[in-house]
């Protein structure tokens, strides 16, 4: 009796045990489901995207922050699509230039039970960004209004200008490494490029493309002294005052009437914005986000794409003349005495000056840096940090002119503007 008694016992124990491991093998567990990177640093803050690996179920996503003194969580997001991009400002307190961060995300469940870990990122927000410049005037023989720039290198440069404001007899100036020419019968009020065999002008009557070897008006032609309209669209929508792209087969061009044009590479198709002010400037950082903003008086609306609709929004600033953006969550607007911020979706000034016009924000990624250029001549640098204005280390007490174009580069900057001026300053 007792032999079966302990018989039994031990069926009931080894069952339960049975039972014990089934429940265990029951659980799901999905590894590896969360990859972070890095999108890009700041002086001030750190981007990173979230992304899902797999289809999982809509749990919350905790970013954590660590650094030499302590943990913290950034927020706690869900993530509706496939990823998100979190921008890190430490609560809006800014986090410390040159300083190291570890980062990681943590999968929660309703119950905030921890599902499961990301990689784990290390980084480093970037140092204040040097201002050590040799900065030159440079006379290229032809006098005028200058509007934009753009070049491949310090020996391939492209200049637009007019010979009068307002843009009449424009014409087009080309560095070659040795001299300067005039480009007969090319002109316009933008320029973008891909590279030096790649490169298009918009303006008030045509729009030009150069394939290395000639410039082609790809809005309209001329034949037996006719006009022949060689795209409707891109030719009804003429003046064009901006032009910014990913590639000649997905460029944009921002119009007078407030639309905006696409170019596909064969041919254009009308993006109705539903504004009548002129678009006066486009930046974007790839084909899914792109800012375009306006140049006239009332024109407060800025319009955003992020690979859907175009969406318009509103500043409370009268202006929002230049755009440009460091990432999806942080981009500015310069405009009239302003300089605004967008970062997380809160709009804060971060420069101010009364009575100046501000035409044109540029900056550079890797150095996480601004210029400004204004109507008074000056030329404003955000080293990350703080503002300095290089106009007086530029013009020496000469009389300063309103500067309209900015191109900045990995190796120079290039400012452009009335009574022929160029500037030129080669980082050291």
């Amino acid at each position: 009796m007792r032999i079966v008694f302990l018989a039994v016992l031990i069926l009931f124990f080894s069952c339960r045990n049975d039972l014990s491991f089934n429940m265990v093998q029951k659980e799901v567990v999905i590894p590896d489901t969360i990859k972070i990177n890095i999108v890009r640093q700041s002086q001030t803050s750190i981007a990173i995207s979230i992304h899902k690996k797999r289809k999982i179920p809509d749990d919350t996503y905790q970013l954590i922050r660590t650094d030499s003194l302590r943990s913290v969580v950034v927020g706690t997001y869900s993530i509706k699509k496939d990823s998100i991009v979190v921008l890190d400002t430490n609560f809006g307190l800014n986090l410390y230039p040159a300083n190291s961060y570890v980062y990681k995300v943590v999968r929660k469940d309703a119950a905030l039970n921890s599902l499961d870990s990301s990689n784990i990122l290390f980084t480093k927000t970037l140092g204040v960004a040097s201002r050590n410049f040799d900065w030159q005037l440079l006379d290229i023989g032809k006098t005028g209004y200058y509007y934009d720039a753009w070049a491949e290198s310090e020996d391939k440069i492209y200049l637009l200008g007019s010979k009068s404001n307002y843009w009449n007899y424009p014409f087009l100036m080309h560095y070659n490494g040795l001299q300067w020419q005039e480009i007969e019968g090319i002109g316009g009020i933008a320029i973008w490029g891909f590279s030096d065999d790649d490169i298009w002008i918009v303006g008030y009557s045509s729009v030009y493309h150069f394939d290395g070897e000639k410039w082609e008006s790809v809005n309209r032609d001329s034949k037996n002294n006719r006009w022949i309209v060689k795209d409707k669209v891109l030719d009804d929508n003429l003046p064009y005052y901006g032009v910014w792209g990913t590639s000649s087969s997905n460029i944009f061009f921002t119009s007078g009437n407030g639309n905006i044009v696409h170019w596909n590479g064969q041919s254009a198709s009308l993006i109705e914005t539903g504004l009548t002010e002129r678009r006066s400037d486009i930046f974007g950082l790839s084909e899914n986000f792109i800012l375009t903003a306006g140049q006239k008086s009332g024109s407060n609306e800025f319009l955003l794409y992020e690979g859907g609709d175009w969406i318009t929004y509103t500043l409370n600033y009268s202006l929002t003349g230049s755009v440009f953006p460091f990432s999806e969550r942080e981009y500015f607007f310069a405009n009239y005495g302003v300089v605004n911020r967008v970062r997380n979706g809160y709009v804060e000034s971060i420069l101010s000056r009364q009575a100046e016009a501000f035409t044109r924000i540029r900056g550079k990624l890797e150095y996480g840096e601004l210029f400004v250029a204004g109507y008074s001549g000056s030329l404003l640098h955000f080293n990350g940090v703080d503002w300095y204005d290089f106009s007086e280390d530029i013009f020496k007490g000469a009389i300063k002119h309103p500067l309209h174009g900015l191109l900045v580069s990995k190796k120079f900057i290039l400012a452009v503007g009335d009574s022929g001026t160029v500037v030129k300053g080669v980082r050291q």
